[in-house]
């Protein structure tokens, strides 16, 4: 029985060896973007607004097809001629799993702490805490095309119950590879309502969409 023992424990410790995490890939990126809106009276559009984010990420693969990764963002938007600048820091831990060689699936979570310059009317604190989840699937159609779907829900809670929301979003994204660059369109919609009995919250729902364009130095 001890050689059969022995050889469990090698096969056991072989196995644990090949499943050895890779070192963490860390990266940070930076965007900004511009709002506007159409002046009536001229028929063009003005700008209005100015957003800044900085997101920083970790991503550890465990084996090749388990990986975690922890994303930090802080984004800031501004508003030039009207009130309601604010500013967020957000953390987003992450589960991916890959299913065979084509699709994958994503499990994550939402803490956003958000804070905004002015009160309210009424001299409140619009401040609050964002908590929420998100589930993400993507499948690679072929060796340059990828398509991404996720589904995300969120609670925010504000000070007053009255204020308190929740808000579901569903995202499309697109992305293909020629050579060295990398082209991508992304599609958000979310829709917003009130959160519990005594929430007074309205009813919203917008939608957003962008196109990018990425170039690999190393390719």
């Amino acid at each position: 029985m001890k050689p059969l023992a022995v050889a469990a424990l090698f096969c056991c410790a072989a196995g644990l060896a090949a499943e050895t995490p890779r070192l963490p890939v860390l990266s940070l990126r930076y965007e900004v973007a511009g709002g506007s809106e159409e002046d009536e009276d001229q028929g063009e559009l003005e700008p209005t607004s100015l957003r800044h984010t900085v997101g920083f990420k970790v991503a550890e693969e465990w084996s090749d097809r388990v990986a975690t990764i922890l994303a930090a963002r802080f984004s800031r938007k501004e508003y030039y001629e009207q009130a309601g600048s604010y500013g967020y820091l957000a953390l987003d831990p992450e589960l991916r799993l890959a299913l065979g060689e084509a699709a994958g699936l994503g499990l994550s979570g939402l803490l956003k702490a958000v804070r905004f310059d002015e009160a309210d009317d009424l001299g409140e604190s619009k401040d609050y805490l964002a908590l929420g989840g998100r589930l993400e699937v993507d499948w690679r159609v072929n060796r340059r095309l990828k398509l991404e779907a996720y589904l995300r829900g969120e609670a925010d809670l504000q000070q007053s119950e009255e204020k308190s929301r929740q808000a579901y979003t569903v995202g499309l994204a697109l992305t293909s590879k020629l050579g060295a660059f990398s082209l991508g369109a992304r599609y958000r919609g979310t829709g917003r309502g009130p959160l519990g009995a005594a929430s007074a919250a309205g009813v919203s729902f917008y939608q957003t969409g962008s196109v990018n364009v990425s170039w690999d130095l190393n390719r």
